[in-house]
């Protein structure tokens, strides 16, 4: 079965992950410094960068236990149908007491 899923997942993941870097080295000047318009607006930045990066870690791990756990417990069969297992055509047996 085709594991679109979980290759999905890592890529978003990692786009996640580096984007904030990237946004970082923009920021910074010649000397290393970043630079922000104030203190507001850098506390924000960290933290929605903190935060995308952590979302893409965990994004990226997911992905990579979807490669690893069985196909039958994998979230990668999501929106297909489910086979189900024949049941069997014998009626029920209750012991009865009396």
């Amino acid at each position: 079965m085709t594991k679109i899923v979980p290759i999905v997942l890592i890529v978003i993941g990692l786009f996640m992950w580096r984007l904030p870097a990237r946004s970082r080295f923009n920021r910074t000047n010649q000397y290393g410094v970043e630079q922000f318009k104030s203190y507001s607006h850098m506390r924000g930045r960290r933290l929605f960068e903190g935060l995308a990066r952590f979302s893409g870690a965990i994004l990226i791990l997911f992905g990579i236990g979807q490669f690893i756990v069985p196909e039958k417990y994998s979230y990668s069969h999501i929106g297909q149908p489910v086979s189900e297992e024949p049941v069997s055509e014998e009626p029920a047996r209750h012991h009865g007491h009396g």
